[in-house]
């Protein structure tokens, strides 16, 4: 099971087709996107990450205009990072291109099964996080 997990994990951080996104700051844009903008050390907290992580990643994404910067209005010496329509757009394409491949994997599936294991991967994750998962794609 083990192996199986971390080839699916290969499979889902590799770059697939055209996409923009380096995998390397793929769940950071993701991340920016679902939880809106938030300062570095918010981002790194969200993501486990140490904060000179984020910030090497947020500074690649911001040269790329996958992210903006603007200021905090809770703190006028901070500043959040939010994802530019660019990045948006980037990343919905990249999450795409990720549901084609499962869509290609699964596409023999009876329906039932397709169920069944969206249940229990679900639960699977849910068990090893000890917390919902966040299932937003």
């Amino acid at each position: 099971m083990l192996t199986a997990l971390m080839t699916v994990g290969r499979v889902m951080r590799r770059r697939q087709g055209d996409d923009a996104v380096d995998p390397g700051t793929f769940w950071l844009l993701k991340t920016i996107s679902h939880r809106g903008p938030l300062r570095i050390t918010e981002l790194a907290t969200a993501t486990h990450l140490d904060t000179s992580t984020v910030s090497r990643h947020i500074a690649q994404l911001e040269r790329n205009g996958l992210v903006e910067r603007t200021p905090d209005p809770a703190d006028g010496r901070a500043q959040l990072v939010g994802i530019s329509v660019g990045g948006q757009q980037q990343l919905d394409e990249a999450f795409q291109r990720r549901r084609d491949v499962l869509e290609s994997t699964l596409a023999d599936w009876d329906a039932d099964d397709i169920a069944d294991f969206e249940r229990l991967l679900v639960k699977f994750v849910s068990g090893i996080n000890n917390e919902p998962e966040d299932t937003t794609p």
